[in-house]
């Protein structure tokens, strides 16, 4: 009777222990594993969901490079207006500004003659051609010479602005003023003080 118990008892304590072991070994160990190895795949696919969210805010917050930049139009008047560049950059995708540096800008007058304008920098905008022409600026017409800080070109009102520290040169005349306005079409200049104390200055070159 004894012995009949004992073995059931230890045939008891097997099954369980084997029940145990079964549970733990395809439960908690798979689990423990599947524990073990959702950290690498959420790591893995944080940094490719990361590498692909930075790819994208660097295409847009890194600039589009342009080499050897050319644009050219025409006025309702006949005048052509060409811009180039050694270098231009877009730096948002969703407006027609460039950023231009090593800029040539050359206006063709409909009675064949022309000015040229070049700087170190400018910027502009491909839709209406406005340019904001900045650092070491000299502008040329005929013998006509002028130098200045910053010059604006509004391409559809035909007119020419330039000013701080507007230095202008003709064969026999030297003038220095706060600000010039030409217009294209008139060929008509306004020279400006910014101060009505302080007068246009003219010197005789001769």
């Amino acid at each position: 009777m004894k012995s009949s118990f004992v073995i059931q008892v230890f045939l008891l304590l097997s099954a369980i222990i084997i029940s145990i072991f079964t549970v733990y070994y395809y439960f908690y160990k798979d689990k423990n594993l599947n524990i073990s190895k959702k950290p690498e795949q959420l790591i893995e696919s944080k940094n490719n969901n990361g590498l692909i969210n930075t790819n994208k805010s660097k295409t847009k917050k890194d600039s589009n490079i342009l080499e050897n930049v050319e644009y050219e139009n025409y006025d309702n008047e006949g005048n052509r207006y060409k811009i180039t560049a050694e270098k231009g950059e877009i730096k948002d995708a969703n407006t027609n500004v460039i950023y231009m540096k090593n800029v040539i800008a050359t206006i063709y007058l409909k009675n064949l003659e022309f000015l040229t304008i070049t700087s170190l920098e400018a910027i502009f905008d491909n839709e209406n051609f406005k340019t904001n022409f900045s650092k070491n600026i000299e502008l040329k017409y005929l013998n006509h010479h002028l130098s200045g800080e910053n010059l604006n070109f509004l391409f559809e009102q035909n007119l020419i602005t330039m000013e701080n520290q507007v230095v202008y040169k003709n064969l026999d005349t030297k003038l220095m003023a706060d600000r010039i306005v030409i217009d294209l079409i008139t060929k008509n200049s306004k020279i400006f003080m910014e101060n009505d104390n302080n007068k246009i200055k003219i010197f005789n070159q001769n």
